[in-house]
């Protein structure tokens, strides 16, 4: 049996990790320039989608079935590097997750799955006004 994985379909994954920020020489991009680069890393728990479409291709009969899988939740990293310009945030991500074994709902494990995957992130920050001393 063969098992073709629907790429188009909702194969989510939800990240949920803190990551701890070191700002480069703050002091000398704090004054002198409108932007500040950052390198940042976290550890964390991905959960991947609740379930996986798959098309289960038996080639002796020359049929195709439509099934669901599961993939086993897991424990990521994810480093990040980026700048900041005032309020704006621009940075890249590389959110790594071991492989995962795709399992069926009967408990048989088909194969495995990367979800590791690269992010471009823009976002902007909120503040209150108040100045440091």
């Amino acid at each position: 049996m063969e098992y073709d994985i629907n790429e188009k379909a909702g194969n989510g994954i939800i990240s949920l990790t803190p990551t701890f920020d070191y700002h480069l020489n703050e002091k000398l991009f704090k004054q002198k320039h409108i932007f500040r680069p950052y390198l940042g890393l976290g550890v964390g728990y991905y959960i991947l989608a609740s379930y996986i479409e798959l098309t289960q291709i038996n080639t002796a009969r020359s049929s195709r079935q439509e099934l669901k899988a599961r993939a086993i939740r897991q424990i990521g990293l994810l480093l990040r590097g980026g700048v900041k310009f005032d309020k704006l945030v621009v940075g890249l991500e590389y959110n790594f997750t071991p492989s995962s074994d795709i399992e069926l709902d009967n408990g048989q494990k088909i194969g495995t799955v990367d979800l590791s995957f690269i992010a471009l992130c823009f976002g902007f920050r909120i503040d209150l006004g108040r100045k440091t001393i």
